[in-house]
């Protein structure tokens, strides 16, 4: 079996946790996710987005955690804690969560969930501050095989109650060097739908849907007509921190996007 074909199970959720977000509507959403997938929950405290420069020290017991539920605080680096942490306890997705309806770029907060992503090797779920339903998930696919790993993630998060599930891909505009050069658009098309089938068989294939532009703008677009609140989108390893230099669409999707995102590292 192809990689990106093999099965994905979501058992062991770490949930990063601002100061603002130990208690509340970010507990209840974090712990509807792993109710509904039935995984493992753990919850850490991270520094306030303005702090942490200081050396990495790891994660520690917090005080009081077993009442609020915390089973450590992150001291150091933010975002490096963070992906020591899932490391640590072998996360399978790593749940962060942004102000609600905002953009999900412009703030420290944000700087340090992309640079999570950057780092870590497993999906990651950011998700605006009181989001426990969901309607349309959306799945962004860039063409390529090794992208379709973006749809399997988003097919093992089926569970959650939403309205359906389907995918889209972009062909690029000519002479847009930033996006991966994908085949003719009946081409790639035809490609998408088999891969599909092959990874979601024996079930119904979510409906593609094909738009011709820019990646990122026409990605952004559709999720504005279709009020859709959930979009899995695969995001490249590494870079550099600034997105506006980087040369992936994913990083400055998860920057613009409004709803919830869900980054699957390829």
């Amino acid at each position: 079996m192809d990689t990106w074909a093999a099965p994905v199970r979501i058992r062991h959720i770490l949930h990063a946790a601002d100061a603002d977000q130990a208690s509340g509507l970010a507990v209840e959403a974090a712990q509807a996710l792993a109710d509904r997938l039935g995984a493992r929950l753990t919850r850490i405290a991270v520094p306030p987005a303005a702090s942490g420069a200081g050396p990495g020290r790891g994660s520690v017991p917090a005080a009081g955690a077993h009442a609020s539920g915390l089973t450590g605080v992150a001291e150091g680096i933010p975002d490096i804690e963070i992906v020591r942490s899932a490391e640590a306890i072998m996360a399978d997705l790593i749940l962060m969560i942004r102000p609600s309806g905002a953009a999900a770029g412009g703030t420290l907060q944000a700087e340090r969930q992309d640079a999570v992503v950057r780092r870590v090797d497993v999906p990651c779920l950011i998700l605006p501050a009181g989001q426990t339903r969901f309607g349309q998930l959306r799945v962004a696919l860039d063409g390529s095989e090794r992208g379709m790993r973006a749809l399997r993630v988003a097919w093992s998060l089926r569970k959650l109650p939403t309205t359906g599930l389907s995918a889209i891909h972009v062909q690029p505009a000519r002479g847009d060097s930033a996006v991966w050069r994908a085949a003719p658009a009946s081409t790639a098309g035809a490609r998408l739908e088999g891969w599909i089938r092959q990874l979601v068989r024996p079930a119904r294939p979510p409906v593609l849907l094909s738009r011709n532009g820019d990646v990122v703008q026409e990605v952004l677009r559709d999720l504005s007509e279709s009020d859709g609140d959930l979009l899995a989108v695969g995001v490249r390893r590494g870079g550099p921190a600034d997105r506006d230099e980087s040369t992936g669409s994913g990083r400055r999707i998860l920057a613009a996007a409004r709803c919830g995102v869900l980054t699957v590292p390829l």
